[in-house]
């Protein structure tokens, strides 16, 4: 088996017009969406230890947000996932890994009794070996972004 360094593979690609394109749009997009991403993106707050009770923040409009886990998340187990807020209409969460696409990991939490929400989570493995992931939770029109890891 042959191995290649970057030099190496950076030669043949800008001689391999497929792979050309392929590079172009891969380091074009990547531009893109952090530049994008860095403008939009709201501060991450402290850390959820799931194993705790509950775990409780504060939104970008003074309301009280509580997240609660039953129990430790555990990649390909499904665990359930409780966001108490008063008035909210809406709530979805997204889990991502830091430098790591780990697929599209969206749920959108349902109504239970009073300011209760819920969504069943399953999250997916990561072939690396990692533990630490970022919930992005929008609630309404604000968002927040909570780490935690399984």
């Amino acid at each position: 088996m042959k191995s290649f360094d970057i030099f190496q593979f950076t030669h043949l690609a800008l001689h391999n017009t497929h792979c050309n394109k392929w590079l172009m749009g891969f380091y074009l997009s990547a531009a893109l969406s952090v530049s994008a991403h860095a403008e939009s993106t709201p501060p991450t707050q402290t850390a959820c230890m799931p194993q705790q009770h509950a775990c409780q923040y504060t939104l970008p409009d003074r309301r009280q947000l509580v997240i609660e886990f039953n129990g430790q998340p555990s990649a390909l187990h499904s665990f359930k996932l409780w966001a108490t807020v008063p008035g909210a209409h809406s709530l979805t969460a997204q889990f991502t890994m830091p430098d790591m696409d780990m697929g599209e990991n969206r749920y959108r939490l349902q109504p239970l009794a009073g300011e209760k929400w819920q969504a069943t989570v399953i999250l997916p493995a990561c072939m690396m070996g990692g533990h630490h992931w970022l919930m992005t939770l929008k609630v309404d029109n604000e968002v927040i972004r909570i780490p935690f890891t399984n």
